[in-house]
């Protein structure tokens, strides 16, 4: 089963809006890589498995030690 992950942008006022929904961590640290090379703000990513905000390089890790 392949977790899904939410990306996130924080707006000026603090807030955060998501942005879109991919599907594997792989995908998601590429996409935030192609998302801050064009808006460089700050981007969260959202681990609906384990509902919390996640790091994607540390995640990367983890995926390749299953």
């Amino acid at each position: 089963m392949t977790a899904r992950y939410d990306i996130f942008k924080k707006t000026p006022t603090n807030d955060f809006l998501w942005v879109e929904a991919v599907e594997d961590i792989t995908h998601a640290r590429k996409r935030l890589i192609h998302l801050t090379a064009n808006e460089p703000v700050e981007y969260r990513l959202w681990d609906s498995a384990r509902q919390m905000f996640v790091e994607p390089v540390e995640d990367c890790t983890r995926a390749g030690e299953k």
